[in-house]
């Protein structure tokens, strides 16, 4: 059987509907995978199920799933690089009619075997991946026996625009600053306009605001006291 294992922004997922059977060999599991893992040739997947796990190292998109017995769900995910993870996915795994019978698996080879098996195999080259100046991957070909351009860049597009945040609560209000320098004086304005001319005044009237008849008696009074009375009785 051959189930495909998807893995977009380091999350792995299975279809619903996928499945395997417990205490078989020769199935296969395929990756597909986004372009952030194109840099790592070499993968480990790694199947964890019922407290222990199994670390499978392959180059390429797919591997062979190890023979797992007496499990209901095996969580299987990615990691590669220093360090490159996944999620782990939960497959469902079917009791078989081996299940109960006394166990015979061969004993897995350790990691480090597997990957010393793929050098001695050839799958690595030795031959570490790098950055061009056009800003691609560029992976050895054997076959070219030369660096080639994989395509494949190494920023990703730029994703979708997030919501935006909730506005933060309002900071403490600073204290009051220091008073600044006084300003020039502003330019004289312009003359305002003439206002409308004012009431005529009140005219005094002789004889009726001034020198009533008291006043002159008074005057005469006056004037008697300090120079005399004239002879004929008048000025």
């Amino acid at each position: 059987m051959n189930i495909t294992v998807k893995v977009r922004a380091r999350i792995a997922s299975v279809d619903y509907s996928d499945y395997l059977v417990c205490s078989n060999t020769g199935d296969t599991l395929t990756f597909d995978l986004d372009d952030e893992w194109a840099p790592h040739a070499v993968r480990t997947a790694r199947f964890v199920h019922d407290g222990a796990y199994t670390d499978v190292v392959f180059t390429g998109d797919s591997c062979e799933a190890p023979m797992i017995e007496h499990a209901q769900t095996v969580y299987i995910g990615l990691y590669a690089g220093d360090l490159r993870t996944s999620t782990p996915a939960g497959l469902p795994y079917i009791a078989s009619v081996m299940d109960g019978q006394p166990p015979h698996p061969e004993p897995e080879p350790d990691v480090y075997q597997q990957i010393l098996a793929l050098i001695e195999g050839g799958a690595v080259n030795g031959r570490s991946p790098y950055i061009g100046e056009n800003g691609h991957w560029y992976e050895w070909d054997d076959s070219a026996a030369e660096y080639v351009d994989t395509g494949v860049g190494v920023q990703g597009p730029q994703g979708i625009q997030g919501p935006k945040g909730d506005s933060g609560a309002a900071g403490p209000q600073g204290q009051q600053g220091i008073q600044g320098p006084k300003g020039d004086t502003g330019a004289q304005g312009q003359q305002g306009i003439q206002g409308a001319p004012g009431v005529d005044g009140h005219t005094p009237v002789r004889g009726t605001d001034y020198w009533t008849a008291e006043d002159v008696a008074a005057i005469h009074d006056y004037i008697d006291q300090q120079i005399g009375v004239i002879e004929n009785g008048s000025y």
